[in-house]
């Protein structure tokens, strides 16, 4: 009994650690999030928030792509950038980024000229996907 107590106990630390060590890899669903995609409200978007504030949008049942919007910082200072992305799994509630940075292309660079007209709010994203299609998410 006792061994089977050391064995629980010593689960639990390695679980604790490994999510510890894990933690910006894992992306959570915010609750309150609604997403307008081309001027309608859409059900089956999704959007993940990593430790550090960034945003993954998923509209691939609109036949679109996965979007990181995420900050971009250098010594001058800090802005917002939106670009295409692939390096997720996706579960229930969460997403699993495979690397700590994703990679993404970001919208109005040389791979990909769309005009992202991206708007960072302090309860709301917008956005012009690489479709040409309007995005908005709010939150509360």
């Amino acid at each position: 009994m006792k061994t089977l107590a050391v064995t629980l106990i010593a689960l639990i630390l390695l679980g604790v650690l490994v999510w510890f060590l894990s933690a910006d890899h894992w992306w959570r669903r915010p609750y309150g999030v609604k997403v307008i995609y081309d001027g309608r409200l859409s059900p089956n978007a999704l959007v993940y928030r990593s430790n550090k504030g960034d945003y993954l949008v998923d509209l691939k049942a609109h036949q679109d792509y996965l979007y990181l919007i995420h900050r971009f910082e250098d010594g001058k200072g800090s802005l917002w950038l939106v670009g295409t992305t692939w390096d997720f799994f996706q579960l229930p509630g969460f997403a699993i980024s495979k690397s700590v940075k994703p990679p993404a292309v970001d919208l109005g660079g040389p791979k990909d000229e769309t005009n992202p007209q991206l708007v960072v709010e302090e309860q709301s994203i917008e956005f012009t996907t690489s479709k040409q299609k309007q995005v908005r998410i709010t939150w509360r």
